[in-house]
């Protein structure tokens, strides 16, 4: 007979036990899809909703200002032909603004190298939005 910790009380409780004689901690085997959350003690239960609300809050606050950086970065990439030879501004030096419905405005620079030694800053505009589906889409690329 192997013995384990009851995961309620921490004491000594014969594996093949239903119950633990100590606290009354049932173990019962639950299925379905939520069967390892029903299983979780109550502190661990309270850990799993924790981090699914936090990753919810952060999910909410990843804004789709970030998505159309670099989303305009693809178009841009896609309007040149460019592979690689590109250098993006960062985020920071950006500025994205939102238009509202879906939509934003992306004021951003890259630079290209056009010649060996030489490098050209190019400003850009680009207006995109983002639809149902999440995928976003140009309305307007000014370079």
């Amino acid at each position: 007979m192997a013995l384990k910790k009851c995961r309620e009380c921490k004491q000594q409780v014969s594996n093949n036990a239903l119950s633990c004689p100590h606290c009354g901690y049932r173990k019962v085997k639950h299925e379905g899809p939520l069967g390892w959350f029903v299983g979780l003690t109550s502190g661990g239960r309270i850990l799993v909703l924790s981090l699914v609300a936090i990753f919810f809050i952060v999910g909410q606050f990843v804004p789709d200002e970030i998505g159309a950086f670099t989303g305009s970065q693809q178009f841009v990439e896609e309007q040149l032909g460019a592979n690689g030879e590109v250098r993006f501004c960062t985020y920071s030096d950006a500025e994205v603004q939102d238009l509202g419905d879906g939509r934003f405005r992306v004021t951003a620079y890259f630079e290209k190298d056009d010649l060996p030694g030489s490098e050209k800053r190019t400003e850009y505009v680009c207006v995109l939005s983002k639809n149902e589906s999440g995928a976003w889409s140009v309305e307007e690329l000014d370079m």
